[in-house]
């Protein structure tokens, strides 16, 4: 029930898959890294960040603190152009 609505469940061949719209509803393109800061001031709980796809990001995410890194290209099931985890690693 949280998620109704969110995911468009048809593919119109004339639209594409949908997937930038459905991206551009579900994630917020204003987080940047200094909202880390702000969810570390409202949890004790370790911060995992997941994504990560570039040593450049690796290195922000430990700058900003986080405990740890999920390397993952989200199973490539809505995201099939990123690259393998195997290949970033």
């Amino acid at each position: 029930r949280n998620f109704e609505g969110l995911f468009e469940t048809q593919v119109r061949p004339s639209e594409g898959s949908g997937i930038e719209a459905f991206a551009s509803r579900a994630f917020d393109a204003s987080l940047n890294w200094k909202d880390i800061e702000w969810l570390r001031s409202i949890t004790k709980l370790p911060i995992l960040i997941k994504g990560i796809l570039t040593r450049e990001d690796a290195l922000k995410a430990v700058e900003a603190g986080v405990e740890g890194i999920v390397v993952s290209n989200h199973g490539a099931r809505q995201l099939d152009y990123s690259p393998a985890t195997i290949t970033v690693l």
